[in-house]
Parts: structure tokens; C-alpha cells; sequence
């Protein structure tokens, strides 16, 4: 079984080409644009395409499976503000006061 090499973005442009393909060959009368069409719309409903393939090409990305999640995720370390910060001697500490529902200070 190939493994599929074709996106969901590109999946998607595939089928509405192939669509759009196919009712331009209905209008102008020409079986010729059904072979392509056909082709279109297949690869985009297997997800596989055979060029691709050859040429060793995939538009998969992490967008199309984000459950593929690398073995080793770096994940960056969170410091821990548990701590209060120091205050420099430059700064006053805040204080807080209780202010009434009108806005005077009690």
C-alpha cells in the first residue's frame, strides 16, 4: 500500500480542479478534459499521487495530522513565579487601601 503523500489543502484545490475540469469538458463538448478530471479527482480521493511519489515529493504537513507529535517535543522550561518579586530601594511598596462603593477611602 503507498503511503499517502498528498495534503489536505492540496486534496482539496485537486477535487474542485478536477470538478471544474469536468464541467468545462460538459460545456464545451470535449471528452478529451475527462481523462485529467478523472485523474484529478482520483488522486484526490486516495490521497496518493503517483508523481509525487516518483519524484519524491509530499505536501503533507503538521497541519493535516497534528497528532504526529515529534518523540522528543522540546518543551521550554516555565519559571516559576511563586516568588515575590524583590523591591530595590528606589521603589515604595504598594499599598492597598479599601475604597467604599462611592469611591472614598475608608
Amino acid at each position: 500500500m503507498l503511503e499517502r503523500n498528498i495534503g489536505d489543502i492540496d486534496r482539496s484545490l485537486r477535487f474542485i480542479a478536477g470538478i471544474a475540469l469536468m464541467l468545462v469538458g460538459i460545456i464545451w463538448n470535449q471528452l478529451i478534459l475527462f481523462v485529467p478530471s478523472f485523474i484529478l479527482i482520483a488522486t484526490s480521493l486516495v490521497g496518493v499521487c503517483p508523481i509525487y511519489s516518483i519524484l519524491k515529493i509530499n505536501s503533507k504537513t503538521q497541519l493535516d495530522h497534528p497528532y504526529l507529535v515529534p518523540d522528543n517535543p522540546e518543551v521550554p522550561e516555565i519559571p516559576n513565579n511563586t516568588e515575590e518579586p524583590e523591591q530595590t530601594q528606589d521603589e515604595e511598596p504598594l499599598v492597598r487601601r479599601r475604597v467604599k462603593k462611592n469611591g472614598k477611602k475608608k
